[in-house]
């Protein structure tokens, strides 16, 4: 008798356990759920980040680069003319003579007319000129005398990413030309 009693006993608890350990299982899943999908979009942010920060995730290896001559379509910022930009003075510390110089930059911006964000985009290119202006400004105006013509493309690369990131991550502009002439 006692053996069975101590069998009921025993087999009481485990239903009893049973039934705790599924009221948490439902009572944690709803919370478990939330965590998953906060996770999933801090993930997506990061890579968003990674992939190219003003540039929202564009990727600059999916940009069509090969576009046929019919299908360009070119903007001469400034109406093509010849930009002056303040260069940042390298220190004497650091080798450099100290002094204040200059570059003069003619930037050229590559249009896909088959995108289809060029309709919508290309009409208000030259309404933000100033803005296209500011950015060629910004990007090169970190640069010396001493290291920018060795960082052509990489600032060919960065004024391209806000570029995309000034008309909502389109990719309708493919392509930057630019000529630096240190001056």
């Amino acid at each position: 008798m006692k053996k069975n009693l101590l069998t009921i006993l025993i087999l009481a608890t485990n239903i009893v356990t049973l039934a705790m350990v599924g009221i948490m299982m439902f009572s944690v899943m709803g919370t478990v759920n939330q965590t998953s999908a906060l996770i999933s979009d801090i993930t997506a942010a990061i890579e968003l980040e990674q992939a190219g920060g003003l540039g929202g995730g564009v990727d600059p290896n999916a940009v069509n680069t090969n576009v046929a001559i019919a299908d360009q379509d070119i903007y001469h910022v400034s109406e093509g003319g010849t930009l002056t930009v303040t260069l940042a003075v390298n220190p004497t510390a650091n080798g450099g003579d100290g002094r204040q110089h200059y570059a003069q930059v003619t930037v050229d911006l590559l249009m896909d007319k088959t995108n289809e964000a060029y309709a919508q985009y290309q009409p208000m290119i030259a309404g933000v000129d100033s803005s296209i202006v500011n950015i060629v400004h910004n990007v090169i105006g970190v640069y010396t005398i001493d290291n920018i013509m060795d960082s052509r493309e990489a600032i060919r690369q960065e004024i391209l990413k806000q570029l995309w990131g000034m008309f909502d991550n389109t990719t309708f502009i493919y392509n930057v030309n630019i000529l630096i002439t240190p001056a």
